[in-house]
């Protein structure tokens, strides 16, 4: 049974930012992906990774980096509890401040590190985002800490496929509506089986868990500006509530309700 608890923070003067706080916790992601940049700290216990293909042990003062929309997932050890926090940095905003033409071109070297250094100075800045007089200075230090991490002379984007892109816009476009595979296949001229294979090659995931994810991106957008639970379910397409927070755990490791019952100055 999943234990220990989890807690979100956001606050009006930083409004591009969010703060997990999970404690004593046993639940399990499914491989899913965030909008945002994902920037964490491991604070007790044990975990492993998957990324990118590889899979990384976690320890207590290891700090992660994540690209949006890049398919991942940190549990813990079967049968233990960890301890860890995550700051969630929307993606247009960093990539503004970057002055990067587009989102995809700011790759990390590292998805996991161990450096008490960056370790430190990462604990810093999720501490201080609580405080309206020092949002200059958060902001500040969190693009140099994000600065220092890129990757120094990341490859170019590599050219998706007309196909690959014509079906992923589908599905952006139809996140809500149950997609049919043979109408999907259609739309973009590849046959049902090299669709599944290629998308999920490019993508990372599967096109059916890909429009999850977007589901349930959206959902948190909806969360947090107050909509109700059983409104969001149904404006997203979920066959009902029960539907709908399944899907949430498996990708969130906590419940919408938790979620939307967040702490803000």
């Amino acid at each position: 049974m999943p234990t220990g608890q989890h807690a979100f923070f956001r606050y009006p003067h930083c409004p591009h930012l969010e703060l997990r706080v999970s404690t004593a916790v046993s639940d399990c992601y499914q491989l899913h992906s965030h909008a945002e940049f994902s920037f964490g700290l491991i604070d007790g216990g044990s975990a492993v990774c998957q990324v990118r293909g590889m899979h990384t042990a976690l320890q207590p003062g290891m700090s992660i980096m994540i690209e949006p929309h890049v398919p991942h997932a940190c549990n813990p050890i079967p049968g233990s509890a960890w301890a860890y926090r995550m700051l969630y940095v929307q993606s247009d905003w960093l990539a503004q401040q970057m002055a990067a033409p587009t989102v995809d071109e700011l790759l990390f070297s590292q998805h996991c590190i161990h450096d008490r250094r960056s370790f430190q100075r990462l604990h810093r800045i999720m501490q201080r985002m609580s405080s309206a007089a020092l949002a200059l200075q958060t902001d500040e230090e969190l693009l140099q800490w994000a600065a220092e991490h890129m990757h120094p002379t990341a490859p170019a984007p590599q050219p998706v496929p007309a196909a690959l892109r014509q079906a992923r816009d589908w599905i952006h476009a139809h996140a809500t509506e149950a997609i049919r595979l043979q109408d999907l296949s259609q739309h973009c001229g590849l046959s049902g089986y090299q669709l599944i294979r290629q998308f999920k090659h490019t993508y990372g995931l599967p096109p059916h868990a890909y429009q999850l994810d977007l589901r349930i991106q959206t959902a948190q957008q909806l969360l947090k500006s107050g909509m109700e639970l059983s409104q969001v379910a149904l404006d997203l397409g979920f066959a009902d509530q029960a539907h709908f927070q399944r899907h949430f755990r498996k990708r969130s490791a906590t419940t919408p309700a938790t979620y939307a019952a967040h702490s803000a100055a």
